[in-house]
């Protein structure tokens, strides 16, 4: 019974701990960008996650391989129009669309395994 305790709550601070995250790269992303570039930076990390996964689906990748995908592809469209973010602002986007993406799926993962 206790084991099943730890993981319900490390699962919730899992949990807690993506949400606060996603909270903070946005208001990270309203406090140093208008709003277009926001709408635009997230739509393109969205976009350029669901290529990644894709594009390592076919091409057998993962992980980091799946990641320089997205941020390649991400760098990509932003030049076409317009939005200018740097790589930690990418990485911010792009760790948030893949847990949106995941959500979505219904694969978003926590530990099994009690911390001991």
């Amino acid at each position: 019974m206790n084991s099943q305790l730890i993981q319900t709550v490390l699962d919730d601070g899992i949990r807690a701990a993506i949400v606060a995250v996603a909270g903070y790269v946005v208001a990270f992303m309203h406090k140093h960008f208008t709003a277009n570039q926001i709408v635009q930076g997230v739509a393109i990390a969205k976009e350029a996650v669901a290529f990644a996964e894709q594009v390592g689906k076919t091409m057998g990748l993962n992980g980091a391989a799946k990641y320089d995908k997205a941020l390649t592809y991400a760098e990509g469209l932003a030049t076409k129009v317009g939005v200018k973010l740097n790589s930690k602002q990418w990485q911010g986007l792009i760790e948030s669309a893949v847990l949106d993406l995941k959500k979505e799926l219904g694969t978003l993962t926590t530990p099994t395994k009690p911390v001991a």
